[in-house]
């Protein structure tokens, strides 16, 4: 069923294609340089701290479950 929808959306857009995206007359492509400032999940310390306290509940679960 989800194959169904998304070639109905593949011919909805392209039907549509003309109208929704209209080509522009005289623009030159141009360059651009984006910069951010990223945070990774498990660089943050309190991210680090938790994910650490989760397993180690994990481990203590896993121990008592066992033994």
């Amino acid at each position: 069923m989800g194959e169904l929808y998304q070639q109905l959306f593949a011919i909805l857009l392209a039907l549509a294609a003309p109208t929704a995206f209209p080509s522009a007359e005289s623009s030159a492509p141009f360059q651009i340089e984006a910069l951010s400032v990223e945070t990774r999940l498990f660089v943050a310390l309190t991210m680090f701290r938790i994910t650490l306290t989760l397993l180690l509940l994990h481990f203590i679960v896993a121990v008592l479950y066992y033994v």
